[in-house]
């Protein structure tokens, strides 16, 4: 069992890159970071398109086996995929703890709410990530940010990380077929996906009783 984990790991790399992480890391700073900058705090609240209420209905079963799919690929699998992989995947977890703290500090400075704040991680997962809905299911978060392409995951993971480090208590929620985010706000559960909303101009949140 453990050298089938160790197989499909390896047989996650594919050695496709977008424009490397330390300029795409640039990016995000210089963009998401702007001090005149003032759409952090105009979230607005839509429900999903009927047809995919399926993605954002939390799924016991999900809640259950995500974890441990979590802890054996992005954490484990991370450090033995970014070994083999070979480019910046070492420097992930430096990039995202100095991101996280720049972010922290931001945020306190633009007086940024809750919502603001998740709007300003999602605005930096999508400068590090792309969304690639081909790679290998079991591609690591590390990995994903360091190639700069990924899906549902490595979004909520990524925006997830980085909203820890600024000291945001948001959870991920996952349905049978995706993860987003979940947070408590004003005494209402909301649902926010950083693969479809980019925190930059377009910040929606989903109110979970809103899900039918």
């Amino acid at each position: 069992m453990f050298s089938k984990i160790i197989i499909i790991t390896i047989l996650s790399i594919n050695f496709v890159y977008a424009k490397s992480l330390s300029d795409r890391v640039s990016k995000a700073r210089s963009s998401c970071f702007d001090q005149s900058i003032d759409y952090y705090n105009k979230a607005s609240f839509n429900p999903p398109h009927s047809s995919d209420f399926d993605l954002y209905t939390p799924s016991t079963t999900q809640r259950f086996l995500t974890p441990i799919y979590v802890g054996i690929f992005d954490r484990f699998g991370g450090v033995l995929q970014t070994m083999i992989d070979g480019g910046e995947g070492y420097r992930v977890n430096y990039y995202l703890s100095s991101l996280g703290a720049e972010a922290r500090r931001y945020a306190y400075s633009k007086n940024l709410s809750k919502l603001g704040a998740t709007c300003l991680a999602s605005c930096i997962t999508n400068h590090l990530l792309e969304s690639d809905g081909d790679i290998f299911p079991t591609t690591s978060v590390p990995l994903a940010i360091s190639q700069g392409r990924g899906f549902c995951r490595h979004f909520a993971l990524t925006a997830f990380e980085i909203l820890k480090r600024m000291g945001e208590n948001v959870k991920t929620e996952v349905s049978f077929i995706h993860m987003f985010l979940k947070l408590n706000y004003g005494g209402e559960k909301l649902y926010f996906d950083p693969s479809v909303e980019t925190g930059a101009y377009r910040c929606n949140f989903i109110k979970s009783k809103d899900i039918k």
